[in-house]
């Protein structure tokens, strides 16, 4: 079994320290999300962003120049309908965007997410403008959202501490990440089942089947069932 337990890697530490360091060039690699609630919530603001657009958009044509009174009154209602319809189109999308964005926003807190980026930044506050304090460089960690605030998720992490992640950093999936100094990854969920793997600590896997104190728990391919008690994560799902 030796040679079996080997395979399953530990991983270093998955935050790294950058205190004070303002910076926005992460927008590039907020990539889209990937499930359902989130993505609908990056939606809202792309598409309010759009209505806004449209509606300086119809102001401008509405500030043509004007020749003579019949011609200026054609042009205000060609210009008004095309403002309508610009507004219209805008607040439909917007709405529909609105609708998923409740889905997401409307989870009661705290719940689980985990980092869906090669890279994420945590930050003070719930704006890019606030600097970043830790840097995550472990796609899976698990984090749990205590608080939302628009398209902004305050998260606290498996060492305790918190900070802002925009919604395009996080998913859904549920995983966890081994606190115990060892766990043994079984073939069922018995203390008795033969031991397939041994997971370190700080070894991160994703989680299913949580049931009797149990998780399966895969660590890129090498799956068996831990104990919840020695992972911290999803567990409740």
């Amino acid at each position: 079994i030796t040679d079996i337990e080997a395979g399953v890697e530990q991983f270093g530490h998955a935050r790294l320290h950058i205190g004070g360091q303002a910076s926005r060039d992460d927008d590039a690699r907020l990539g889209g999300a990937r499930f359902f609630g989130h993505a609908k919530a990056a939606m809202l603001g792309r598409a309010i962003g759009q209505a806004l657009m449209a509606n300086r958009a119809s102001q401008q044509l509405s500030q043509g120049r004007r020749s003579g009174y019949g011609k200026a009154m054609g042009d205000r209602k060609n210009r008004s309908g095309m403002k309508r319809i610009l507004l219209g189109a805008g607040v439909v999308m917007a709405l529909g965007a609105a609708g998923g964005a409740a889905i997401a926003a409307g989870k009661p807190v705290p719940y689980w997410a985990s980092i869906s980026q090669p890279e994420a930044r945590m930050r003070v506050g719930p704006s890019l403008d606030y600097p970043s304090n830790w840097i995550y460089r472990r796609r899976d960690l698990p984090v749990k959202v205590v608080q939302v605030l628009g398209l902004w998720r305050k998260v606290e992490d498996p060492d305790g501490a918190q900070g802002w992640m925009h919604v395009r950093l996080l998913s859904d999936t549920p995983t966890g990440v081994v606190r115990a100094a060892e766990a043994p990854m079984r073939e069922s969920a018995s203390d008795g089942a033969r031991t397939l793997f041994r997971a370190q600590k700080g070894v991160v896997g994703r989680l299913s089947d949580c049931s009797g104190g149990w998780c399966s728990f895969d660590v890129k391919g090498q799956r068996g069932y831990v104990k919840a008690q020695d992972v911290w994560g999803a567990t409740d799902k």
